[in-house]
């Protein structure tokens, strides 16, 4: 089956609407969390709040520009840096899963 460019793109722009929508679900939740950690008791540490937050914007500002024209990544003369990439913590070998 063929398809016009005009299908083409039509279906590009609905996948990167649904991603954008999800990031944004997931963004609203990350914000939601961030309210709960700001409030406990004793509190979180002020630079893990500031990190989180950080971490939160850049998220959501990226996230808006996905749907664009020229999504993030996809123009070669204007390649941004993404950040460092989250690696989690080593795990004790000793540890068993439950």
């Amino acid at each position: 089956m063929e398809y016009s460019l005009d299908a083409h793109f039509d279906g590009q722009k609905r996948i990167n609407g649904e991603l954008c929508r999800v990031d944004w679900k997931l963004i609203r939740a990350l914000n939601a969390i961030y309210e709960i950690l700001a409030t406990m008791h004793p509190p979180v540490r002020d630079h893990l709040l500031e990190a989180l937050k950080q971490a939160i914007d850049d998220a959501d500002l990226t996230s808006g520009k996905v749907a664009s024209i020229k999504p993030p990544g996809c123009d070669p003369e204007n390649r941004e840096d993404p950040g460092p990439t989250y690696t989690p913590p080593p795990t004790d070998s000793k540890q068993q899963s439950v």
